[in-house]
């Protein structure tokens, strides 16, 4: 009897202790956890699944000798948008390839049909001034023409050698234009006043088409050698030296008509006299003795190009 009691107890007690090892169990913080984390975590599993916010040090700044810049957050993508952006301003390279074009012509005599089609010496002493303008060159001269000639043309279609332009006092024909003096070619029966009066003219009426004028006074002549060589006239020494004298006075009075005329002048001819009146044969052709060398042409190029800028005629 005592013996039954006893195993009855040993059950009772059995039983007590399995229920109280599932309570345990069941009330335990690591039922809660995965078996692996419970394992590898040192920290409560409450914050295992907390995301982990780790500060990263700042780096010094240099390691091993090289610089470190600290990392930096991007900012956000901006909304596209569906206008068009407006184009950018160019830059000072870009505005050095912006051209302008501007019309140049020359009208005279063979002082200025010499120059060349293309009027080439003008040409490269303008780009010294304007790298960026686009020039286009015109040599309306014709040989041995006295003004009065230049005049009745120059309304009229231009035809000669390898040129072909409309009429220079048509609109458009040119932006800027250059008279020549015609003083090379002198009246043989009428007086330096008659020159004087054609040539206004011929001004007044290229001015009235609304081209931009100058009047150019080409190079001094040589008196004592003037048309002499193998391409010269070779005429006898008086005629020689009284032509040569009456281009000087005609060149002379051009410079004088600048003014009373309120236009630019280009003088070629002061600069290239000599003391004793005569023309520096170096800016004279040694093939004629009339017109003008490369080294001439050169000279007259340079002056036009200076006076077209210190007047700012092209802006």
């Amino acid at each position: 009897m005592t013996f039954e009691i006893i195993k009855v107890q040993i059950k009772h007690s059995i039983a007590i202790f399995l229920l109280g090892l599932l309570v345990g169990v069941g009330i335990s913080p690591f039922t809660n956890a995965r078996p692996q984390q419970a394992l590898k975590a040192p920290i409560p599993v409450t914050l295992a699944y907390m995301p982990q916010v780790v500060s990263q040090p700042n780096p010094s700044p240099k390691t091993l000798g090289v610089s470190l810049e600290p990392d930096t957050v991007p900012s956000p993508s901006p909304t596209p948008s569906f206008s068009p952006a407006p184009s950018p301003s160019p830059t000072p390279q870009e505005q050095n390839f912006i051209q302008k074009k501007v019309t140049i012509a020359i009208f005279g005599d063979s002082m200025v049909d010499t120059m060349g089609t293309g009027l080439p010496y003008l040409k490269t002493a303008l780009a010294n001034y304007y790298p960026n303008v686009d020039f286009v060159l015109l040599n309306y001269g014709v040989g041995a023409q006295n003004v009065e000639a230049g005049l009745n043309r120059v309304g009229q279609l231009y035809s000669y050698h390898d040129r072909n332009y409309q009429a220079l006092t048509n609109a458009g024909a040119a932006d800027i234009v250059v008279i020549g003096s015609f003083a090379y070619n002198p009246f043989s029966d009428k007086d330096i006043n008659y020159h004087w009066t054609k040539l206004a003219e011929l001004v007044n009426r290229v001015r009235a088409s609304g081209k931009t004028v100058l009047l150019l006074a080409e190079n001094a002549p040589t008196r004592a050698k003037f048309g002499t060589g193998k391409n010269g006239i070779n005429w006898p020494p008086d005629t020689s030296w009284q032509h040569a004298q009456k281009i000087s006075q005609y060149l002379e009075s051009t410079t004088k008509l600048s003014p009373v005329l309120g236009i630019p002048l280009v003088d070629c001819f002061h600069p290239t006299l000599l003391p004793d009146g005569e023309g520096n044969q170096a800016y004279i052709n040694q093939g004629d003795h009339i017109h003008a060398s490369s080294v001439g042409h050169t000279f007259i190029a340079q002056g036009i190009a200076k006076k077209i800028f210190s007047e700012k005629m092209i802006n």
